[in-house]
């Protein structure tokens, strides 16, 4: 299934979500969860509840990292060793232990981005009930591209991934998984390496 990702064209739309560089990104994306749920009761935010939105709360911010291809490849031993911040907090809407949507905010620029990503929406639902009752305090996002995989990290170094139809239920140490899927990127890399290097296929 396509993702669907509502993004959010400020200026476009008519809504600042500009903050003042010492305000808390939380502001931001109750602020930007507010302005959701009256575009989608206008009709602008597809599918989406506006009810339930503005009733969710706040989940923890989950800060998305992105790995450094090529450094994973050639070696590393944890995920933050090869990656840097993409710039992009999600914060989980949530009703209980149920993430109703999300809201994406760059933590640099400190404007909201986009919405209502439906695969990190499943993806979260998906996790273990423990991180959910937590609200995902402590998780962050790891994510390796040509692989097209996610990586979610708790506090305690469990990692939780559906890459390659693996249970995003089950946990497994974050070093071990790093090594896994590490494997699995040299294998694409020697199959692709090539391709990618003559342009002849995207990462």
């Amino acid at each position: 299934m396509k993702n669907k990702i509502y993004i959010l064209i400020v200026v476009a739309m008519g809504f600042n979500f500009n903050m003042d560089a010492q305000s808390d990104l939380t502001k931001v994306a109750e602020e930007a969860k507010n302005t959701l749920s009256e575009m989608a009761s206008n009709g602008f935010a597809g599918d989406v509840n506006p009810k339930l939105i503005q009733s969710s709360e706040l989940g923890s911010e989950i800060e998305e990292y992105l790995v450094n291809f090529d450094r994973y490849i050639a070696g590393g031993n944890q995920y933050q060793d090869v990656s840097r911040s993409d710039n992009k907090v999600h914060f989980p809407l949530m009703t209980n232990q149920s993430v109703n949507s999300t809201v994406t905010v760059n933590n640099q620029t400190r404007k909201a981005t986009s919405f209502n990503n439906t695969f990190l929406t499943q993806e979260l639902n998906n996790l273990p009930d423990n991180l959910k009752a937590n609200k995902f305090r402590g998780v962050r996002l790891y994510r390796v591209p040509n692989l097209n995989a996610y990586v979610y990290v708790d506090d305690q170094n469990n990692a939780y991934t559906s890459y390659n139809n693996r249970s995003l239920k089950e946990a497994r140490n974050a070093d071990q998984l790093y090594k896994d899927l590490q494997q699995a990127a040299v294998r694409y890399q020697n199959k692709y390496g090539n391709q990618i290097k003559n342009n002849r296929l995207l990462h």
